[in-house]
């Protein structure tokens, strides 16, 4: 709720209570590190997506949300790969599939992101 106003600091507070109470919620660490990418707090926040994915290895949006920081670090590879493993568990996961394309697009890997925009709109 915090973290959707734009209120990170905010966000985090009641994430790190989350999971003080509940160290085996991965939601909450996944989103903690959300909060702590958006604060430019790389390292702890790749901390956080690791521990959610302790906590729950078939997580997607944990893998979906470290994909995003290894994006915003320029770490498409990486990216890329946790795109990868997000959507082998959840398929219709859309800001995956979105993010992605993205990846793919700046990798100048132009025919796989060509032949993904064709599957893409032969299914729509």
């Amino acid at each position: 709720m915090f973290y959707d106003r734009g209120e990170s600091e905010l966000a985090l507070v009641n994430y790190d209570r989350a999971v003080a109470l509940r160290a085996e919620y991965p939601e909450a660490w996944s989103n903690r590190g959300v909060a702590l990418n958006a604060l430019g707090r790389t390292r702890e926040a790749l901390e956080s997506f690791e521990q959610s994915l302790r906590v729950a290895p078939n997580h997607a949006v944990a893998y979906a949300n470290r994909g995003n920081l290894f994006k915003d670090e320029k770490r498409m590879e990486e990216a890329l790969a946790d795109y990868d493993l997000a959507l082998a568990l959840r398929p219709r996961l859309a800001e995956a599939h979105y993010n992605r394309a993205t990846v793919l697009l700046d990798l100048k890997r132009t025919d796989e992101w060509s032949a993904l925009s064709k599957v893409v709109h032969v299914q729509s």
